[in-house]
């Protein structure tokens, strides 16, 4: 006689799926890099920043510029890094 699966088979079944979609779409995710397209910070590599959707630098010293608007406050492009 069939008996259908108890609740805890259910979740049990649907957390493993869970799981398993989860594992498959963080395994081989690439960080975006200077100038590609993000929506978080958590989307550019290393120290970039998500600005206004393009991983950038934050402008920080010692940071890679070509425009002083792109360095923070207080500080200047010069020389194609953002220093004060």
């Amino acid at each position: 006689m069939y008996r259908p699966p108890s609740w805890f088979t259910k979740v049990t079944y649907l957390t493993l799926l869970f799981a398993g979609f989860l594992a498959w779409t963080a395994c081989g995710r690439q960080l975006a890099k200077e100038g590609d397209a993000c929506t978080y910070k958590t989307d550019c590599e290393g120290n970039l920043d998500c600005i206004e959707s393009q991983c950038r630098y934050n402008g920080i010293e010692g940071f890679p510029c070509t425009l002083s608007t792109e360095c923070g406050k207080g500080l200047n492009c010069i020389s194609g890094r953002c220093s004060s």
